[in-house]
């Protein structure tokens, strides 16, 4: 019985730290859409905007997602929606904050930049929650079995040998 409780302890103390990383994760691939947007649309000059600058956003949300993700115990493909948020509202609050440049249109722009770092978010999500697989099988492999030789030399016994 005692241990059976010591079990649900360690349940809910793994549970609870799941959902730590879990709100940890989707807060900081949030912050990261929302802080790179903004300056990745200050940086830029309005009229000269090249198809292959549009490969960075991608990139970095990609990545930004694809480790998140990988770090997530359960619902790794959760991580892409936080991050499309991220995008859009730091798209919203960029030109609610811009002074120079009249941006009446804001809400197509959310949009488009929504749209255009959605390749990059899905792909790394995807790669993310291979990933978080691959780990969480890798931790949970039992430890192989192996012929070790009995004391008396006559028989042998299998041995549990942790790699």
């Amino acid at each position: 019985m005692k241990a059976s409780c010591n079990g649900e302890v360690m349940m809910n103390r793994m549970n609870k730290n799941s959902e730590i990383r879990f709100a940890v994760a989707l807060v900081t691939v949030y912050i990261i859409g929302f802080v790179f947007i903004n300056w990745f649309i200050g940086s830029r000059e309005i009229d000269k905007t090249l198809a292959s600058d549009n490969s960075m956003l991608i990139c970095v949300m990609g990545i930004a997602t694809l480790v998140c993700a990988s770090l997530m115990p359960s619902k790794p493909l959760l991580i892409a929606p936080a991050a499309l948020a991220g995008i859009f509202f730091g798209v919203g609050f960029d030109a609610l904050t811009d002074r120079v440049l009249d941006r009446n249109l804001f809400p197509i722009e959310m949009v488009i930049w929504t749209a255009v770092s959605t390749p990059g978010i899905i792909v790394g999500s995807i790669a993310g929650g291979i990933v978080s697989g691959l780990i969480a099988k890798m931790q949970k492999k039992e430890p192989e079995k192996t012929l070790e030789p009995a004391p008396d030399g006559m028989s042998s016994k299998p041995a549990e040998t942790g790699k």
